[in-house]
């Protein structure tokens, strides 16, 4: 930019993670975390980019929490989606799909979102399937007292992506908050 200024610009995707839409939309996440979704986001992407030029794809972030954070590992290890994003943020990411059945305070999300018991999931869309495809460099943020996810989740992220990035030598931070939940509350800290 020439003259020294600074413009972001913000593309909420519009897929079957908005709430804002319908029940029978939304519920396309039901048993296809790694699909449609996923689909939803690539179109709204390139639409972004075809419509608002002045979006350097070369300087795109993406960043998500919960749900969405598991959106962004399921990004980082699917290189041919074709995002090409400059960094990532996760906040309070669901690392490990099958782990987390077991490690979450909420049971219905799992039984609903899988259609199965943890011990059923076959990993068709489990994030660390594909860690090894991890060269993006990220920020991941978690609560020390989320319940929903356990920031063992985040510290996980962090150990594969080190373990997998570590030849490429790619930026990789993990901010903890000890004193946040699922929800990053206290506005000194967004």
């Amino acid at each position: 930019n020439p003259t020294g200024s600074t413009t972001f610009a913000v593309t909420p995707a519009p897929s079957r993670l908005d709430t804002c839409l319908s029940i029978d939309f939304t519920g396309g996440i039901t048993k296809d975390w790694g699909g449609k979704p996923f689909i939803d986001l690539q179109r709204g992407w390139k639409y972004a980019r075809d419509k608002y030029l002045r979006i350097d794809p070369n300087r795109a972030v993406a960043a998500d929490a919960s749900w969405g954070g598991y959106t962004i590992n399921w990004i980082q290890g699917h290189p041919e989606y074709g995002f090409n994003l400059k960094a990532l943020v996760c906040l309070d990411d669901a690392f490990e799909s099958t782990y987390n059945g077991y490690s979450t305070e909420e049971f219905f999300f799992f039984k609903h979102d899988w259609g199965s018991r943890p011990w059923e999931v076959l990993g068709k869309s489990n994030a660390i399937n594909y860690v090894d495809k991890w060269s993006t460099a990220r920020l991941v943020i978690h609560g020390s007292k989320d319940y929903r996810l356990p920031e063992t989740d985040g510290i996980s992220a962090i150990h594969a992506f080190q373990q997998c990035a570590y030849l490429r030598v790619v930026a990789a931070r993990l901010v903890t908050f000890l004193d946040e939940d699922h929800w990053v509350l206290d506005h000194e800290q967004r």
